[in-house]
């Protein structure tokens, strides 16, 4: 008797490690595909994932490589998690497959930047029409004031009035950029993003305020940062708790935001939603 219950414990103990053998190890690896993410950047994302034990990689990858990636291995392009910057850029996703979407994650506001203690009055756009002569920092920030008037003013082609608005906020806006000119970025007024404001040179920003509530109704001029994961991802649970992390960031964190230029999302700030700005791009 004794040597059938010895037999059958190591059967059972032979069956036990052959079933622990053949399941899979859990895979706590995490591939994110970006578009303009600093090493710095890098590293925060690194230090949260290092804190809930996630192994966390970065491939840094064009708009058209992370579609293309995904159009011919939707289920496996060799990443995660896309982290990708510009409603533009974005929309070259718009059309794909995603197991989870959210192309809201994170505004990234335009204004203009000033010195601070001129008394220029500036309001609204509007009142940069009627009173100055003003430039753009950067194409990027320039080609975003244009949609949103686009939207704004979407029946400019057929109302004559609302083409004379839309022309007259573009009136002062001069066609060349100063990125590099130190006299405009120290005095002028200038059209940038919040992200752009946030790296001038400290000399440079201490002097100067940067305002993005320009229009009426307070609403902000945003680009966008989206947030995505592939279609039937094999990791998808890991990488859904990885993005819980980056919502409580983005929701608690203010070093956080300014590190990519995010204004924080809340109610008290309106701005033109992704979808409706979306068809408006090519306008």
């Amino acid at each position: 008797m004794h040597k059938i219950f010895a037999l059958l414990f190591l059967i059972g103990s032979l069956g036990a490690c052959s079933i622990e053998e053949i399941q899979p190890q859990e895979n706590h690896n995490l591939v994110i595909a970006h578009n303009f993410m600093s090493v710095k950047q890098q590293e925060i994302f690194t230090k949260i994932a290092n804190r809930h034990h996630i192994d966390l990689s970065f491939k840094k990858l064009t708009a058209t490589e992370i579609r293309r990636a995904i159009q011919s291995h939707p289920w496996e392009p060799g990443f995660d998690l896309v982290f990708i910057a510009g409603i533009q850029e974005q929309k070259l996703l718009h059309p794909l497959p995603f197991q989870y979407r959210e192309p809201e994650f994170a505004l990234t506001p335009i204004g203009v930047s000033y010195v601070s203690d001129s008394s220029l009055g500036i309001k609204t756009y509007q009142d940069l029409a009627r009173k100055f002569l003003w430039s753009a920092a950067d194409s990027k920030a320039e080609s975003l004031l244009r949609l949103h008037l686009s939207y704004i003013f979407k029946d400019r082609f057929t109302e004559q009035k609302t083409e004379l608005k839309y022309s007259q906020i573009l009136r002062g806006l001069k066609n060349f950029k100063v990125a590099n000119d130190a006299y405009q970025l120290q005095n002028g007024l200038v059209l940038c993003s919040y992200d752009t404001y946030l790296n001038f040179s400290k000399k440079i920003r201490n002097k100067r305020k940067f305002n993005a509530h320009l229009q009426k109704g307070e609403r902000v001029f945003t680009d966008f940062i989206g947030l995505y994961i592939v279609e039937q991802n094999t990791r998808f649970q890991l990488a859904r708790k990885f993005v819980k992390y980056l919502h409580q960031l983005r929701a608690k964190q203010e070093p956080f935001r300014a590190n990519f230029g995010m204004f924080p999302k809340t109610q008290k700030i309106k701005h033109y939603p992704f979808k409706k700005l979306l068809p408006y791009l090519d306008k």
